[in-house]
C-alpha cells in the first residue's frame, strides 16, 4: 500500500495523487450510505430548496397547516411522539385534530384533551355517524391545507416548512407530497423512498404518492367519499379518484424524505409494505379506477402479488382496437420466423402487419416472404437503400390502416407471453397516455428494458439492465406500471394519430441511434407514457445491425434535448447517473433543480 502510494507521488505528482486518493475514498461503499446522507447533505439541500423558492418568508409564515391524526389504536407511547413531532415543526402555523370515533376510547380522549390544555393548537373531534356522513373534521371549511399523519408515524422537524413554502409559491397546486423513509425504536431512519413526480400510471401497480401528502382541501372534498373513514387505508382509493383531474402542473413533489414511516415490533406499522386492509382497499381502488377510466367488457380483474404487494390488472375492453405492427428485417430466417410466430401466436383479436424488407436476398428469407405477400393481414414494404431505421419505420407506417395503433417491434423480439398485447393496449386507452411499452428480457432472462432514464452517460439507458428478473429493485419499480421519460423503440405502441401529429420518427438527424428517445420526447408534448411489466417479451438487441451510440449521436441527442436529458421528472436525482443499475448515489449534494 505504501510502496503504491510512493510510486504514484513519484509517478503523478503530490496534487493528482491526492485528487486520485480522495475520489477513491468517496467512492467508498462505506460513504454511500443513507446515514451519510442525512448527515452531510440533508439539511443543506433543504435549506436550499426553501431558497431557491423565493418565497416571501411572512407569506409563508401565514400560510396555516391542518395536520389530522386519525387515531385507532391505544398506543399513547407512539401516539406522543408523533404528536410531539409536530410540536418540533420549524414552521408554526399549524393546528393538529386528532380524530377518533365517539363511542371508543375513553382513556385515549382523555390523553388527547390533556395534550390539547398544554397547547391550543391541538384540539380532539370525536366523530359520530352522522358528522362521519357530513365530512368529519372537513365540515366546518376552515382548512385550506389538509395533511393525514398516522398515529404511529413522526414527521421530519422542517416537513411543514417545506410544504408551506412550496404552498405559498404555489397556491394553485392542488396536491404536495414528500419522499419518506422508516424509523425504528432506536428513532434510526432507513429505507428510504425518493420519489419521482407525478406518475399517475404508477399508482395503478402501488400508493408511491403516501405518506406525506398535502391536500387543498377544497379539492379534497371533491375526491373524497363522504362514507370512506378518515385513516390511510383510503389514501389510495382518493388519489386514483383525483389522479383524472389532475394536471402535471397541479401536483408539485418535494424531494426530501420528511415523513418517517413507524417499523416496530409494537407498532401497527410493523411492515415492509402495505397492510391487508390497504391491500383490500387499494386493490378495489385500482379496479374503481380501471372502470371510470375506459370502456371495459367485463369488471377489472386486479391481483394482488403477495411478495411484492403490487397490483397487476386483467383488463378486457368492450372493443378490442386495431393494432398493427411494423417490424422492420432482412435476410435471416431465423429471426423471420420468430417474428412470424409472435404475430400468428399473440393472443389479440385484428392483429395485422407490416413487414418492411430491407432488399433480403437470402434464398430461404425469400420464399418465406414470398409465402407471406399472399397472407390475409400481412403486408411487405419494400425498402431499399442504406439502412435508416427511423425511414423503415416511417415507411412501415404509411402502409398501416390509418385507423390502427401501431406497434414497432424489432425483429429481434420474440415471443415470452401470448397475452402481451391485450396487457399492453388498455394503458393507451386512458385519458393522457400517448405510448406503452413491455418489459423487455434477454434470454437468459436478465432486463434488457424496464423503460428508459433519461441522464444516464450523459444521455440515456435502461433502467435495471441486466438485473435478473424476479431479484429485488429499488422500491419494486422493476415490476411496477410507472410512467417514464421514453421507451425502447423495440417494443413500442402508440396511436397512429399521434405519431403522425410529432412527424413520426426522425429519419435525418436520428436515422437509427436514440430514434427511439427522439421520438418519445417529442411524443411526452402530447401526454404521457407508460412502461408496463405485465406485458412482457424477449429481445435479443441488436442482433442483425451494429451499435452506434457514438459521441456524434450522443452530441446531436443533447443538442435537441439536453434541457429534458438533465431533468428527467421520472429519475430521481438521488441515482447515480453513471450505472443503469438504478443505484442511490448518497455521496454527493443534489442542487435543487
Amino acid at each position: 500500500m505504501i510502496s503504491r502510494v510512493f510510486s504514484s507521488l513519484s509517478k503523478y505528482g503530490t496534487y493528482p495523487t491526492l485528487r486520485k486518493a480522495v475520489l477513491k475514498i468517496r467512492r467508498s461503499p462505506i460513504l454511500n450510505t443513507y446515514a451519510h446522507w442525512i448527515k452531510n447533505f440533508e439539511c443543506r439541500e433543504i435549506n436550499e430548496f426553501v431558497a431557491a423558492a423565493g418565497c416571501d418568508p411572512q407569506r409563508s409564515a401565514d400560510t396555516k397547516l391542518t395536520v389530522i391524526i386519525p387515531v385507532n389504536g391505544l398506543d399513547t407511547d407512539y401516539l406522543g411522539d408523533a404528536i410531539a413531532s409536530v410540536q418540533r415543526q420549524s414552521h408554526n402555523n399549524w393546528e393538529l385534530i386528532c380524530v377518533i370515533e365517539s363511542a371508543k376510547h375513553h382513556e385515549l380522549a382523555d390523553f388527547l384533551a390533556l395534550r390539547g390544555q398544554s397547547d391550543s393548537r391541538i384540539s380532539l373531534r370525536a366523530l359520530c355517524g352522522e358528522e362521519q356522513a357530513n365530512g368529519g373534521p372537513f365540515q366546518d371549511g376552515n382548512h385550506e391545507l389538509v395533511i393525514f399523519l398516522g398515529q404511529n408515524d413522526m414527521l421530519h422537524p422542517r416537513a411543514l416548512e417545506c410544504l408551506a413554502v412550496a404552498a405559498s409559491t404555489m397556491p394553485h397546486v392542488k396536491l404536495l407530497y414528500t419522499d419518506h423513509d422508516r424509523i425504528d425504536a432506536h428513532q434510526t431512519r432507513f429505507e428510504p423512498y425518493f420519489k419521482p413526480q407525478w406518475s399517475p400510471e404508477l399508482l395503478l401497480s402501488q400508493n408511491y404518492v403516501g405518506n406525506l401528502i398535502c391536500w387543498n382541501s377544497r379539492f379534497l372534498q371533491t375526491v373524497r367519499d363522504r362514507q370512506e373513514s378518515v385513516d390511510e387505508e383510503q389514501e389510495h382509493a382518493m388519489l386514483l379518484r383525483a389522479a383524472p383531474q389532475l394536471k402535471e402542473e397541479d401536483v408539485f413533489h418535494i424531494p426530501f424524505p420528511l415523513y418517517h414511516h413507524r417499523v416496530d415490533g409494537h407498532s401497527d406499522a410493523d411492515s415492509s409494505m402495505e397492510t391487508p386492509c390497504q391491500l383490500e382497499s387499494g386493490s378495489k381502488a385500482v379496479a374503481d379506477y380501471w372502470s371510470q377510466a375506459i370502456d371495459c367488457r367485463v369488471e377489472p380483474e386486479v391481483i394482488v402479488d403477495s411478495p411484492l404487494n403490487l397490483y397487476h390488472s386483467k383488463i378486457e375492453l368492450q372493443t378490442w382496437p386495431d393494432v398493427t405492427l411494423i417490424v422492420p428485417h432482412r435476410d435471416s430466417p431465423s429471426l423471420l420466423k420468430s417474428v412470424l410466430e409472435l404475430w400468428t401466436q399473440t393472443d389479440y383479436p385484428k392483429l395485422k402487419l407490416v413487414l418492411v424488407d430491407h432488399s433480403s436476398s437470402d434464398p430461404a428469407a425469400r420464399e418465406m416472404l414470398d409465402e407471406l405477400a399472399g397472407t390475409d393481414r400481412a403486408t411487405i414494404s419494400k425498402y431499399e437503400g442504406p439502412f435508416n431505421f427511423s425511414r423503415m419505420c416511417n415507411q412501415g407506417v404509411k402502409s398501416a390502416d390509418p385507423n390502427s395503433h401501431i406497434c414497432f417491434l424489432n425483429n429481434d423480439v420474440q415471443l415470452l407471453d401470448f397475452g402481451w398485447l391485450k396487457n399492453l393496449v388498455p394503458y393507451l386507452e386512458i385519458s393522457g397516455v400517448v405510448a406503452a411499452g413491455p418489459l423487455l428480457l434477454y434470454p437468459d432472462f436478465s432486463i434488457q428494458h424496464a423503460g428508459i432514464a433519461l441522464g444516464i452517460g450523459g444521455f440515456a439507458g435502461h433502467y435495471f439492465k441486466h438485473l435478473p428478473y424476479g431479484a429485488p429493485s429499488y422500491q419494486r419499480w422493476a415490476y411496477s406500471s410507472r410512467n417514464t421519460s421514453a421507451l425502447t423503440g423495440a417494443a413500442l405502441l402508440t396511436r397512429r394519430s399521434d405519431f403522425d401529429a410529432v412527424g413520426g420518427f426522425d429519419e435525418v438527424d436520428f436515422p437509427t441511434s436514440f430514434s427511439d428517445v427522439d421520438l418519445c420526447l417529442k411524443l411526452s408534448q402530447l401526454g404521457r407514457l407508460v412502461y408496463c411489466p405485465d406485458s412482457k417479451l424477449i429481445h435479443l438487441e441488436s442482433q442483425t445491425r451494429p451499435k452506434t451510440d457514438d459521441i456524434e449521436n450522443i452530441q446531436r441527442l443533447r443538442s435537441k434535448w439536453g434541457a429534458e436529458i438533465d431533468a428527467d421528472t421520472y429519475f430521481p436525482t438521488i441515482f447515480s447517473r453513471l450505472t443503469e443499475s438504478m443505484t442511490p448515489n448518497y455521496r454527493t449534494f443534489r442542487p435543487f433543480r
